[in-house]
């Protein structure tokens, strides 16, 4: 694996989950505003700013258990910060089993254009009840719409506003729209993980 790209006051978070053995990892970027932020602070804003809408179609046999946290420095090391399996804002909510190797799309847009100004997060361990024929119902989509909007916002608003990090230009936009699919996806190098 290439090294981390150095990006100025920018952290990159590794969100690991687990459900019945299996993990999946979703990675996110932050930029410190301040510009006098560490790690300890973004990860208490995540804790504070998170919220288990944003994992509406997940399996309740699944949640998140650990917290990653690099600042892209080129020198200090990750932080890893443990995630209680009692809180319950990182967490699936769906009572169901999972559907293996699909996800919910997050789509991820800033003010510039170009394939490395946009990001996803694929939303792991989708639960069977909230799903039919590939597609995820109104409901549980509405609500991880809301809850991905108020994180976007409440992120930015503590002075970490998530980022789409570009690691091939070493630079990062913020995130300015979040749209949440309702057809599930899935990424094909991910496949094997789960053998």
């Amino acid at each position: 694996m290439p090294p981390l790209p150095v990006i100025v006051d920018t952290f990159r978070v590794a969100f690991t989950w687990e459900a019945a053995g299996q993990h999946a990892v979703n990675v996110m970027h932050f930029f410190d505003s301040l510009g006098t932020q560490d790690a300890d602070d973004l990860h208490t804003q995540i804790l504070a700013n998170a919220d288990a809408g944003m994992w509406a179609t997940v399996s309740n046999q699944a949640h998140m258990v650990d917290l990653a946290i690099t600042p892209l420095d080129g020198t200090s090391a990750t932080s890893e910060f443990a995630v209680p399996t009692s809180n319950a804002d990182f967490a699936g909510q769906t009572a169901s089993e999972y559907v293996p190797a699909v996800a919910v799309l997050v789509k991820l847009t800033t003010a510039v254009r170009g394939r490395s100004n946009r990001g996803r997060v694929f939303v792991p361990f989708t639960g069977e009840a909230v799903m039919g024929d590939g597609q995820v119902g109104s409901g549980p989509i509405g609500t991880m719409q809301t809850a991905w909007n108020n994180w976007i916002a409440g992120m930015a608003a503590v002075d970490f506003p998530q980022v789409v990090a570009s690691y091939l230009h070493s630079n990062q936009h913020e995130v300015t729209n979040v749209i949440v699919e309702d057809i599930v996806g899935t990424q094909r190098r991910r496949q094997s993980r789960l053998r």
